[in-house]
């Protein structure tokens, strides 16, 4: 496209009314995942003959059918591991919902990494008196997830007919930093724990207050939804400023930089 061509379509588009604008940005959009979808495949086609040379199989459905021996397969015994990093109303609620569970057994584990907190965690344990044995692993390297991993492997490998449920106190929040504030150790133990072989994870989510303004929060205008007609203006209204505005008032994050 010469420069003509572009300065002509760009005063074209500048005299769109707003709503026509909307239309183009979306199948803009649209072509642009489009084209995103296409450079992938192509990429994986590219690199398919190698894979299938290092043997590298795509699944198949024969690796996840039910076979008839498994219809009723029950394991022998059920254990949970309640993890807690303190003594909050996060960590009650995964242990009330453990016992709801109703396992074979129960067990909450922390990782002492100090020992003066790990005395005081101990003690507010005793005081709280939730019925549930607290083991304390050690950490000498200050290292919080893979204690707790090593832990629950070993129950396993002394116990391979049992399922093993860790639950996980993890907190909703409404805003980005408070993620990396609450929620890094629960979601880097999730994701090695997902590796693991008769091992269950169950994340007891805790709204923390910031996270109430995200409850009626827009989904976001996916491609080609305005030229189906929808959502309506007042819709994409919402979204764009759910996404440019904090729950609370304040300005989430800017479009671009500012002068």
């Amino acid at each position: 496209m010469n420069t003509q061509t572009e300065q002509l379509l760009l005063a074209k588009l500048k005299a769109l009314p707003p709503e026509r604008l909307a239309e183009v940005e979306d199948f803009v959009d649209f072509l642009a995942a489009k084209t995103r979808k296409q450079t992938a495949l192509d990429r994986l086609l590219a690199i398919a003959p190698a894979l299938a040379a290092a043997g590298v199989e795509p699944m198949r459905d024969a690796e996840i059918a039910v076979e008839p021996e498994e219809r009723n397969l029950l394991p022998s015994r059920v254990r949970a591991v309640i993890v807690v990093i303190g003594i909050n109303k996060p960590t009650v609620r995964a242990v009330n919902f453990a016992k709801a569970s109703r396992p074979s057994s129960m067990e909450a584990v922390t990782v002492s990494v100090d020992a003066d907190e790990t005395k005081a965690l101990l003690d507010d344990w005793y005081v709280e008196d939730l019925g549930v044995p607290l083991r304390v692993i050690a950490s000498p390297y200050r290292e919080v997830v893979s204690p707790i991993l090593e832990f629950v492997k070993g129950i396993r490998s002394d116990n391979p007919r049992d399922v093993v449920c860790v639950y996980i106190p993890e907190y909703v929040v409404g805003h980005w930093w408070e993620q990396i504030l609450h929620n890094q150790s629960a979601l880097r133990l999730k994701s090695r724990l997902l590796f693991q072989p008769g091992v269950m994870v169950c994340a007891v989510p805790w709204q923390l207050a910031s996270s109430e303004g995200l409850v009626d929060r827009p989904e976001p205008v996916a491609a080609g939804a305005v030229r189906r007609g929808e959502p309506d203006a007042v819709t994409q209204d919402a979204v764009v400023a759910a996404e440019y505005v904090d729950p609370e008032g304040g300005v989430r994050r800017t479009a671009g930089p500012t002068s």
